[in-house]
C-alpha cells in the first residue's frame, strides 16, 4: 500500500473517531453545564425572582450558541443556517408548533383535566420579556442538537438513524436537571423528532426554532401551564391549570406527561414518515 493510500485510510478511519469523540465530549460537557449552573447562579446578587429568572435563562442557555459555533468550526459543519424557503417553513414550524400545543391543551380538556383559574392581568413588558427568553432558550438548543448535533450524527449513521439519535440525547440532557418522569422523556423525544425532521426537510434551523418557540410560547405565555399549578412571572394570557387523571393532565410536569402530547406530536411526525426516501 502506498504512502498517500495508507494516509487516506487513516484519515478515514479517524473521521468517525473524531466524530464520536467530540459528540460524547461535547454531551459531557453541557450535562456538567447544566448540572452546575444552579450552583453558579447562587453565587449571583440576584434583587428578586424574576430576576433571578432572567439570569437563568441567560446563564444556562445563552452560552450553548457560542459553544455549538464552536463545535461547528472543529468538526467543520455548518451550523448557523436558515436553510430553503425560510420564510415557508418558519411559518410551517410556528404551525405546528403553536397549532400542536393547542391540540394537547384540547385533548387535556376533552378528558376533564382543564381548569380556569383566576384571571389576571398581564403586563406588556413582562410578556415581551417572556418572549425574548424563550426564543433565547429555543433558539440555544436548536442550535446546538439540530444545528451541530443532528448533523454530525446523520453524517455518521444517516438520516433516520441520526434524528432519532440526536432526539434522544436531545431528551437525555434534561435529566441533568433532576429526574423527569418517563412519559415525559418519551414526550421530548417526539418533539426531537418533530424539530430534526423540520430541519432535515428545510436544510436549516428556522423551521425548528420557529416550531420549538411556538409551542414554548404558547405553553408559557399563551395558557399559563408552565409552572403547574400556578401562573409564570412573565403572565399569560389565560391562566390554565391541569388537574385530574395524570394521564391526560400530565400531573406536576403538565402537558410535557400527558398522553394528548403523545398523540399530538406523533401526529405531526407521521406525516413526514409518510413520505418515501429519507425523513
Amino acid at each position: 500500500m502506498s504512502d498517500e493510500a495508507s494516509a487516506d485510510a487513516g484519515h478515514a478511519r479517524r473521521g468517525p473517531l473524531l466524530a464520536w469523540g467530540m459528540v460524547a465530549l461535547a454531551m459531557a460537557a453541557i450535562w456538567t453545564w447544566i448540572a452546575r449552573s444552579p450552583q453558579l447562579l447562587e453565587m449571583l446578587p440576584l434583587a428578586s425572582d424574576l430576576h433571578g429568572l432572567v439570569m437563568f435563562y441567560v446563564v444556562l442557555f445563552l452560552p450553548l450558541i457560542p459553544f455549538a459555533l464552536l463545535l461547528g468550526l472543529v468538526t467543520r459543519t455548518r451550523v448557523a443556517r436558515a436553510g430553503a424557503s425560510p420564510a415557508a417553513f418558519g411559518l410551517l414550524g410556528l404551525v405546528l408548533g403553536g397549532g400542536g400545543l393547542c391540540l394537547a391543551v384540547l385533548y387535556a380538556w376533552l378528558n376533564g383535566c382543564v381548569i380556569a383559574g383566576p384571571p389576571s392581568a398581564i403586563m406588556p413588558e413582562l410578556a415581551l420579556l417572556g418572549v425574548a427568553l424563550i426564543l433565547v432558550q429555543t433558539s440555544a438548543e436548536e442550535f446546538l442538537v439540530r444545528g451541530w448535533l443532528q448533523p454530525v450524527l446523520v453524517e455518521q449513521v444517516g438520516p433516520w438513524v441520526g434524528i432519532a439519535l440526536a432526539s434522544a440525547l436531545f431528551a437525555a440532557l434534561h435529566l441533568a436537571g433532576g429526574p423527569v418522569a418517563w412519559h415525559s422523556l418519551a414526550n421530548m423525544v417526539l418533539a426531537g423528532l418533530l424539530f430534526g425532521v423540520l430541519a432535515w426537510r428545510s436544510g436549516g434551523l428556522v423551521a425548528p426554532i420557529a416550531a420549538h418557540f411556538a409551542w414554548n410560547l404558547a405553553e408559557d405565555v399563551g395558557f399559563g401551564l408552565a409552572p403547574n399549578p400556578g401562573i409564570g412571572p412573565f403572565g399569560a394570557l389565560r391562566d390554565l391549570e391541569l388537574a385530574g387523571p395524570a394521564l391526560w393532565g400530565g400531573g406536576s410536569e403538565g402537558l410535557n406527561a400527558s398522553l394528548g402530547t403523545t398523540i399530538v406530536l406523533a401526529a405531526l411526525i407521521l406525516p413526514f414518515l409518510a413520505r418515501r426516501g429519507a425523513p
